[in-house]
């Protein structure tokens, strides 16, 4: 019974509530929490029976609490003193409610130990402790106030109130800093999506089983989900705690992870995100470079991205997430550069190859960023034709190099992977960067038209990058078709195109292969576009 109290129990901002006023006792080191309602001829029994018949044992409570993988808040409004209303004076061995330790879980008690929990003056239905913290909740200026701020609040007042005969006491057990779990956030209107900005798409409505309102958020709270999976599992928990300030990070949690896949929950909405991890090294694009070798759905895609998604099956199996979409969960797939082709290839496999309903495939979303291309024109004309673009959103950052890899000539494509191979720009101080990069397509071009790289480079040196961009766009990569929608973003606006054509033109008319290639693909570009899409749409 406990459990599906707590699994019905108040789900809010990423937080399990269980909220309990009644009796309480602690005996034989174990708390039990007693109805204040008890049957007829109870109090007549055995203690230790009457415990066993009608108490509920507090760490039943907790473990349901941990078992959400939610934030859990405990509260519990009883006293804390030795005797039992209307119980005999006890022999010895009973006490108030002890000390709660539960790993993950804030406890808030109306009193201290050895205090009783005033009746109050609020009627019989409210004591002294809920109708302070029900009145502190129901105050505007409580919204976005962090957890531990809240109930030391209420723990004034009542300390006050009850002048100064009782005074709540709270336990901290969290793994997060209490100043970022909120009660109550802020109220929807304070953030805004700039939904159009983002996804500039005719009318309210997208072609899945959400508004673009809902979609729109969805591409913020994924990009972040997309940074988190980088991070080691001991460090993530920490850098979503200091990402407090960007849009719409306070509703997510962590419900589930591995090293490479992390599961976050979303609190205003019925919506599960998994990301994968990506690449911060852009040679590793390229690695294995050849025609796309694995079938899916009537095509083929890339044979190393295929097979990556295939091993990422053992941090979190496709059924696991297709269980969630037949629970009425909505799901994001997600991730940034390779982890980006691994949530493409994994929707695909949920659409194609899992026994999935067509009356849920709407509840599914892939958006990436900056994601390579993965599959031949037979896919594209497959995805096209079985409604699948609909579930596919690419977010591509100015120049940046990856989503344009694989559309260029073969040469130009191998050249590139062996001339960045072992380079790690996140690391290179951009003007080192610069020079390298530029060494890199002038001795491209000089092995291309006939000369020397070093004369190339005498002649040649600041026209290197746009001469080797219009050589390698000569004749597009046939082996590599885009498809779904992709939102392309420069100079301070999202610009879409769904058209495998009109994308491949974008991506060619929008690109310039000098370092800010290369760095654009970062992922602070990534995140420092949305926010000022953000900041535009609140000014």
């Amino acid at each position: 019974m406990v459990p599906s109290l707590v699994q019905s129990s108040l789900l809010l901002a990423g937080l399990a509530l269980f909220y309990f006023s009644g009796h309480g006792v602690s005996t034989g080191g174990t708390n039990y929490l007693i109805p204040q309602t008890i049957p007829n001829g109870g109090r007549s029994r055995d203690f230790t029976t009457f415990l066993d018949d009608f108490a509920v044992k507090v760490n039943r409570v907790t473990d349901a609490l941990e078992k959400t993988g939610s934030i859990g808040v405990l509260i519990l409004d009883a006293c804390r003193t030795q005797q039992l209303p209307g119980w005999p004076k006890p022999k010895g061995g009973e006490h108030g409610l002890a000390r709660i330790e539960s790993r993950g879980l804030y406890v808030a008690f109306a009193a201290s130990v050895g205090q009783a929990a005033w009746a109050g003056e609020f009627g019989s239905r409210m004591s002294t402790y809920t109708h302070h913290l029900v009145s502190e909740l129901q105050k505007p200026s409580t919204a976005g106030i962090g957890l531990h701020d809240i109930f030391h609040r209420v723990k004034r007042q009542v300390h006050q109130h009850s002048s100064k005969k009782q005074l709540p006491y709270m336990e901290d057990h969290l793994l997060v800093n209490p100043t970022s779990v909120h009660l109550k956030p802020r109220p929807e209107a304070e953030v805004q999506c700039p939904t159009q900005m983002v996804l500039p798409l005719p009318g309210t409505n997208s072609d899945l089983d959400m508004s673009l309102d809902e979609l729109a958020r969805s591409v913020y709270m994924a990009l972040l989900a997309s940074e988190i999976a980088y991070k080691v599992p001991a460090e993530r928990p920490g850098f979503l705690e200091d990402q407090h300030s960007r849009t719409f990070s306070r509703y997510l949690s962590i419900k589930q992870e591995s090293e490479h896949v992390v599961m976050l929950e979303v609190a205003t909405s019925n919506t599960v995100i998994v990301a994968y991890r990506g690449t911060t090294d852009v040679a590793d694009v390229i690695t294995d470079i050849q025609f796309p070798a694995s079938p899916v759905l009537g095509g083929r895609v890339h044979s190393g991205f295929y097979s990556r998604s295939k091993e990422y099956d053992s941090d979190l199996p496709l059924s696991d997430i297709v269980d969630l979409l037949v629970e009425g969960k909505r799901v994001v797939l997600t991730g940034h550069s390779l982890g980006g082709a691994t949530a493409i290839v994994n929707t695909l496999r949920i659409l194609s190859e899992q026994k999935l309903g067509a009356e849920y495939h709407g509840a599914l979303a892939c958006i990436t960023f900056g994601s390579p291309l993965l599959g031949d024109k037979a896919l594209q004309k497959q995805v096209r034709d079985n409604g699948y673009a609909r579930h596919f959103f690419t977010y591509v950052y100015e120049t940046d190099i990856v989503p344009r890899l694989l559309l260029l000539q073969k040469g130009a494509q191998q050249q590139l992977h062996n001339g960045l191979k072992g380079m790690n720009f996140y690391q290179m101080a951009e003007e080192k960067a610069t020079e390298y990069l530029t060494t890199v397509f002038v001795t491209l071009l000089g092995s291309y038209i006939g000369r020397g790289g070093a004369q190339v480079a005498a002649e040649a040196t600041a026209n290197a990058a746009a001469q080797f961009g219009k050589w390698a766009w000569d004749e597009v990569n046939p082996d590599y078709f885009p498809f779904g929608a992709y939102l392309f973003y420069k100079d301070g606006e999202v610009q879409l195109a769904k058209d495998g054509d009109m994308i491949q033109n974008h991506m060619q008319a929008m690109w310039t292969p000098d370092v800010n290639s290369v760095m654009n693909h970062k992922l602070d570009r990534y995140s420092g576009s949305l926010e000022a899409l953000r900041v535009t749409k609140k000014a």
